[in-house]
């Protein structure tokens, strides 16, 4: 595994200190943080190609299960460190975890993390994505100088 940006994130990774956010947050406010992503989505990609993405409560309501064609996420709280918490499983096989917090009134950032390739290799993440809730229809993704917007299919 690379060497990680912060050594705090290090030591709330593995459950060593509490200071690990600026505001402890509980299961509850965790997922209801996450509730925004309920429903279902049409997805523009930053190539301009339109995907769909389906969010719902997990049936334990601990967690908001997002799925796609490529790939499944759970939205949650890791109880350690009293953070955020994103879980990605891709489709080809990759999965992932990032730690998050909310940032501002309708901004959540992730930006301590590690995936992990198909082929088994561990590589830390060291960039940051940015959940923004421009409205109750519409939120934004941004990593990477690229945007993912996602506008709630109302029927």
């Amino acid at each position: 595994m690379k060497k990680m940006n912060s050594m705090v994130a290090v030591l709330c990774v593995a459950g060593i200190t509490s200071a690990c956010s600026a505001e402890d947050m509980t299961l509850e406010e965790a997922v209801k943080t996450w509730s925004f992503m309920k429903g279902t989505w049409t997805v523009t990609l930053p190539d301009g190609t339109i995907g769909q993405s389906r969010g719902r409560l997990s049936p334990a309501k601990n967690a908001i299960i997002s799925e796609s064609e490529k790939a499944l996420h759970v939205f949650g709280w890791d109880p350690k460190t009293k953070m955020l918490e994103v879980q990605s499983f891709m489709g080809d096989g990759a999965r992932g975890r990032t730690l998050c917090e909310k940032s501002a009134k309708n901004v959540i950032t992730c930006k301590e993390g590690y995936m992990i390739s198909p082929e088994g290799d561990e590589i830390q993440v060291e960039r940051e994505a940015k959940f923004t809730i421009v409205d109750a229809n519409t939120y934004e993704v941004t990593m990477d100088s690229q945007t993912w917007i996602l506008k709630r299919e109302v029927r």
